[in-house]
């Protein structure tokens, strides 16, 4: 009887013990991807719908080619080497827009630490969570109504 209990026990603790790994698992998987603090909320629904939208095609990011829909949506722009989306971007005090220029980053208009600026959508996470930005503000395009 006793070792029953102890089995009993055991097999408890070992229950208990497998569902907090397997929360902490599924907390530390939904933990990974973390919205860059300097993104406007249109910016951040962007970054979920083009996710989803990779998802839905089952491509690799090299080889993705974004929906019409969020083509639409989002005014993306295709060059001869990526999609851009357009936007407008404030950067920390301190930086210049010769700062933040380069591959993925193509400046429009500078204005002091305010920018208008063409992102690859494939770096555009990357490219919010460096510390010289303060803000971006993805542009949409304006429908009138009338």
């Amino acid at each position: 009887m006793k070792h029953r209990h102890t089995f009993i026990i055991y097999l408890y603790v070992m229950t208990v013990s497998l569902a907090l790994n397997a929360c902490s698992s599924a907390r530390n998987a939904s933990a990974a991807y973390t919205p860059p603090a300097a993104a406007s909320a249109a910016t951040r629904i962007f970054l979920q719908q083009l996710q989803a939208d990779m998802q839905q095609q089952k491509v690799r990011p090299a080889q993705y080619i974004p929906s019409p829909e969020l083509m639409r949506q989002y005014a993306i722009q295709k060059t001869e080497e990526a999609y851009y989306v357009q936007g407008f971007l404030t950067l920390q005090e301190g930086y210049a827009a010769s700062d933040i220029q380069d591959a993925c980053c193509k400046i429009n208009t500078a204005m002091g630490t305010m920018l208008t600026v063409q992102i690859n959508i494939l770096q555009l996470d990357r490219f919010l969570h460096d510390a010289k930005i303060k803000y971006f503000e993805i542009a949409t395009p304006v429908q009138p109504n009338f």
